[in-house]
């Protein structure tokens, strides 16, 4: 029952899955060249950015086709729900992390100066904050709405702007500023000593992570009320 019901979800958002690699191919490639030896970060914040646009549509719809309440009325639990939403997302996660890999080939092909990758590193860290995202975005929806997703995502967005906006203006030249900057390029050179460390690290946090957001999903969900 599982296995089918992830199948049928998955075909129904394949139109979905498209639309947001089509939309957002251009800027996730944009991004990546944006800085030198960057990949490490830029990887997994694009996937990242990528499953909480897929999930901002996808709740859309399953609220405006009162989604949840029919799998409720299945006679299935709200754990199963879980698993089957669960399956979709991390076959969704390898695309977009999959997606994010060809965007980074690209830029090492065709952009001189922006550093050699490191691809399994790259890939972990992708799959790593994907699928957390994805559990912390089901697990908001099951608790509160898809205008809460929403949210997210904006709030997402602003956050992965701040940055950008830092270094292309005059608030660089602020102390606190100047102090978060050095911070993010220290750990950005530690990262680049310890991919080996950062790959392990990352991969357990984000299994612990991933798999306490799904359990809080499969809570929230048995305790959503349906009108």
């Amino acid at each position: 029952m599982i296995l089918k019901l992830a199948r049928e979800e998955l075909r129904s958002r394949l139109r979905v899955l498209a639309m947001v690699s089509i939309i957002l191919f251009p800027g996730l490639t944009f991004s990546l060249a944006a800085g030198p030896n960057g990949y490490r970060i830029a990887v997994p914040l694009t996937v990242a950015l990528l499953v909480v646009a897929y999930n901002q549509r996808t709740t859309y719809d399953d609220d405006k086709a009162r989604g949840l309440p029919f799998l409720r009325s299945l006679p299935i639990s709200p754990t199963e729900i879980v698993c089957v939403k669960a399956l979709v997302s991390a076959t969704v996660t390898i695309v977009y992390t999959g997606l994010a890999l060809i965007a980074t080939a690209l830029c090492v092909r065709f952009i001189p100066g922006h550093g050699s990758p490191d691809w399994p590193g790259s890939a972990v860290a992708g799959l790593g904050v994907g699928l957390l995202t994805m559990s912390l975005t089901h697990a908001i929806y099951f608790r509160l709405d898809a205008k809460a997703v929403g949210t997210l995502g904006a709030v997402m967005l602003f956050a992965a702007a701040i940055p950008s906006l830092a270094v292309n203006s005059a608030v660089r030249d602020a102390p606190v500023v100047r102090s978060l900057l050095q911070t993010a390029s220290g750990a950005t050179n530690w990262c680049a000593r310890n991919p080996s460390a950062v790959a392990v690290i990352v991969g357990a946090t984000a299994v612990l992570a991933t798999a306490a957001g799904w359990a809080y999903a499969a809570w929230a969900l048995s305790h959503k009320e349906f009108l």
